[in-house]
């Protein structure tokens, strides 16, 4: 009886190895071939920022944004990483025709997984949801705030995220005419996706109220962290990405998307709040040939 029991143990372990080890093979395979690229972008942005700690005025401006990403996607699967660099000088109104003009610079790090709700997607429409890690660093400089010329943010977050992507592929080739002029439109993979970021768990390092920075002028040593408290779950931020994505006959994409990205700290007094508005156009390199 104990041989008939060892027999079946054994049988029910080599089985499940067996197909264990051939599942595990499989994910591998299919993430080799699962296409990869890197992503160059440059953009144009749109931003704003109110920090309640110094004053309650509304600062707006352009900036030049430049992002880096490695991607790696197909309807099944998606992972992205990288970061953007932002910088602008922002304005806000004071009295008849003064203005106070900070300048700000923006660093941002994400890193963001997808997968496919397979339940209702189809050949023509996909549903993904998964999550993103996003850690953003703001420095700012305004000399019109004296002794709060410099400032800074650190927020982490963790946000859920659901992206939808409408198949917009051209199967065959067609021919079109323009007036007298006939042209042939060739076989070509494009998509058209919107994806929505919620925060889930927000953090951030920010400075009290109100801020006066007297370090420089005391010689304490303590000129970065001077005053300023790590606030957890604290605050809150949202972001979305609607993309247009063209694929070329060598492998490569180009991306044209506008991105819109809004985050704010806890508390009442200092709180600190911004918005960014980018239209972007990116390069993907396919990795992959």
């Amino acid at each position: 009886m104990k041989n008939h029991i060892y027999l079946w143990v054994c049988l029910i372990t080599v089985t499940f190895s067996h197909f264990s080890a051939v599942g595990q093979s499989a994910r591998k395979i299919a993430n080799k071939a699962r296409p990869s690229y890197l992503e160059i972008g440059l953009g144009l942005d749109y931003s704003t920022y109110r920090d309640f700690a110094t004053s309650p005025l509304v600062y707006r401006g352009l900036a030049q944004n430049i992002s880096l990403h490695y991607q790696r996607m197909d309807k099944v699967r998606e992972t992205r990483f990288g970061g953007d660099y932002y910088h602008s000088n922002t304005y806000a109104s004071l009295v008849k025709n003064e203005v106070a003009v900070a300048a700000v610079t923006t660093l941002t790090f994400n890193f963001s997984k997808l997968y496919q709700i397979k339940s209702i997607s189809s050949e023509k429409w996909s549903y993904k949801a998964g999550g993103m890690a996003l850690f953003t660093g703001n420095l700012r400089a305004n000399p019109t705030l004296q002794n709060a010329t410099y400032g800074y943010e650190i927020f982490f977050n963790l946000l859920g995220s659901a992206k939808i992507t409408r198949d917009l592929s051209r199967q065959t080739e067609k021919s079109r005419k323009f007036l007298f002029i006939k042209y042939k439109l060739k076989p070509r993979d494009k998509n058209l996706s919107f994806q929505l970021n919620v925060g889930l768990l927000n953090h951030n390092i920010r400075n009290g109220y109100t801020y006066i920075n007297q370090e420089s002028l005391l010689n304490s040593g303590n000129f970065l962290f001077a005053d300023y408290e790590i606030n957890s779950f604290s605050g809150f931020r949202m972001s979305s990405a609607l993309e247009y994505t063209h694929f070329l006959a060598n492998k490569n994409a180009l991306k044209f998307s506008y991105v819109w990205d809004a985050y704010t700290t806890g508390g009442e007094e200092n709180q600190f709040e911004a918005s960014h508005h980018n239209l972007k156009i990116a390069l993907l390199f396919g990795l992959k040939k």
